[in-house]
């Protein structure tokens, strides 16, 4: 496997997938036998461990809360997607040479 793919896989797509298997396990296994563990231990009558809350409408700040992190969210991805990935698969010969030719970094520009 080619390293560029390698740590694309490694380092973008593994952690993601992970991560939801890991979010939906705990929600859906390990929290209902954790609560069935304390029933047991202190008697007690538990069904789940939702607890309820009344919706509260949306603040400006928290709704630009929200926005920056997503946008420093995707900057991030971004980064590291273009320092992942080869660029000689994307451009064409000609821009790329092009951009050679100037001096440029094409991964910036």
């Amino acid at each position: 496997m080619e390293s560029e793919t390698q740590v694309l896989l490694l380092g973008v797509v593994f952690p993601l997938i992970l991560s939801i298997i890991t979010a939906i396990l705990f929600a859906r296994i390990l929290a209902p036998l954790f609560l069935k563990a304390k029933e047991n231990l202190l008697a007690r009558k538990y069904t789940d461990g939702y607890i309820s809350r009344s919706p509260s409408p949306f603040r400006k700040k928290i709704l630009a809360k929200r926005l920056i992190y997503l946008i420093l969210l995707t900057f991030g991805l971004v980064s590291s997607l273009i320092m992942a990935l080869d660029l000689e698969q994307w451009l064409s010969p000609e821009t790329l040479c092009s951009y050679e030719e100037r001096g440029l970094d094409p991964r910036y520009h």
